[in-house]
This record gives C-alpha cells, structure tokens and sequence, in this order.
C-alpha cells in the first residue's frame, strides 16, 4: 500500500529517529509522547498538507534529506482527554463487563536509573500527576459508561511513588462507593514504614486493590546492583511478603541474559 504514510514511534523511535527515518518504509517518526505530537500530523495529512517544518517532535523525509523538527514540552496530562473505549469493537466492549481492564492513567515519568529502561535517556524521568479529580472523574464515567465495568488498571509506568496523591486516590474511590479491582505497577523498595505500609496496603485494598506488579528483574544481587535497579533481594521477598499478608495477587516479572550474568546468577532467580 504505497499511498498509505506509515508513522513509527515508541522506544527505539524515540531513541534513534533518524536511523528509523532512514527506512524505505517508515514516513515519519513520533519522538517522545505522542498525544499533541501524533493529532497535529494527523490532521496535517489529512489536509494534504506537504510543509511539516512547524510540527514539532518527528522526523520525516523531505526531498531526499531527513529532517529532525526540534522537541515540544511535556504534555499537561489534566488536559488530556478521556480515552473513548467506545471506538473498540463489540467484542472488546463487553469483554470490560467480563473482567478485562480498562486502562487509568495517574501518572507520568519515573526518576529510576535503570539501565535498560527508555526512561534513564529521556525526559521522562521528571514525575508529572493528573489530579485526583481528574482520575477519579474517569473511574466514574467509566463505570457508567461501560456498564458493570469489574476491574481496572492503572496505566502508570510506576504507581504510589507519591503516597499523599495515590492516597487521595483510594480515598476518592472509598468515598464515591466505586465497586470494582484494579491492578497496578510498583517498585519493591516501596514496602516500608511510611510508604507502602500496612495503613496504605489497608486502604488501598478496601479501595478494590487486587493484583501488584513488581519488576524484580534478578535474584542475584550483583545483577540488580549492575543494572542500578535500586533495590535489594531483600526487599523482593519482603514485598511478596508484606502482599500475601493483605490477599494482594504478587506479580513478578524478571530478565535473563545480562552482560556478566553468570549460571550462579541465573540459578539465585530461579
């Protein structure tokens, strides 16, 4: 399909825009986030626009030469409207009633260095919040929209890095009377006193708290410590722990194959 324009963007766009340019079959490239960036292309091609010049954050072919437009500001996630599930198909839709997630967004960024992470390279290691307002508004029209909605998701890259907005969260849902379990994302070193700890897992739990994801990664401290993870073995276990402890479903994702991963290394995940 020749006349259709293939626009590329995520992780490795964003990293190499112009090597991806580069290809015979990639248009344009979306650096970054591509809310603002991917509407204003959009509704360029659609005008049969041929001057990109002005559209900031891609990478396009012009005349032969690859042009790299210069960056635009992070997006303001309040002003963000709320994703229309309802552009999904039938199936999808009643698949929200039978238990599929519905994504919620509370936060953008992460300020780990992890190593193999597209955050530690970009300008998203600066933490940005929706409000809770905002969040809680779209749990509500949700759940009223998509009628009988069971569970969520939140769509964080990391969740309850700040307690006192993920707090108000919980609270929020507590006080609306929102029925429903919800799954998130969180980082093992989290589960302390004062932060995760038994007040919060409490709350969040009769908030309809379900399942946590913890990117363990190893079981071998010299690979965490080698991929700046930030966290000990230690806290690993201790977060299981402290889940179970509140019926919260642990789930733990890891990775093989590091540079001067060892049978020892591997064998301390497994």
């Amino acid at each position: 399909y020749p006349n259709v324009r293939i626009i590329l963007g995520g992780p490795h766009p964003t990293l190499f825009p112009k090597q991806t340019a580069e290809d015979r079959a990639v248009d344009f490239v979306v650096k970054d986030e591509g809310e603002d960036t991917m509407l204003e292309l959009v509704r360029a091609l659609e005008n049969n626009k041929t001057d990109f010049k002005d559209i900031r954050s891609i990478t396009y072919k012009s005349n032969g030469k690859i042009i790299d437009n210069s960056p635009r500001p992070s997006v303001d996630l309040d002003k963000l409207p709320f994703i229309d599930w309802g552009l999904c198909n039938e199936k999808v839709r009643q698949g929200f009633k039978k238990g599929k997630l519905i994504r919620v967004l509370t936060n953008k960024g992460c300020t780990f260095k992890c190593t193999f992470c597209i955050h530690a390279s970009t300008m998203n290691r600066k933490m940005r919040y929706r409000s809770p307002e905002k969040v809680l508004d779209e749990i509500e029209r949700n759940m009223e929209v998509y009628d009988n909605v069971k569970r969520m998701g939140l769509r964080d890259e990391l969740a309850f890095i700040n307690i006192k907005h993920s707090r108000q969260i919980c609270e929020g849902i507590i006080n609306k009377k929102l029925n429903f379990k919800w799954i998130a994302l969180t980082k093992a070193s989290f589960f302390r006193e004062g932060h995760l700890d038994d007040k919060f897992l409490s709350l969040a739990t009769k908030a309809g708290l379900e399942k946590l994801g913890i990117g363990a990664e190893s079981g071998s401290q010299k690979i965490l410590d080698f991929i700046k993870k930030g966290i000990t073995v230690q806290h690993i276990i201790n977060s299981v722990k402290k889940m179970k402890e509140f019926g919260i479903v642990p789930m733990l994702s890891f990775m093989s194959g590091f540079p001067g991963e060892t049978h020892e290394d591997l064998k301390a995940t497994m």
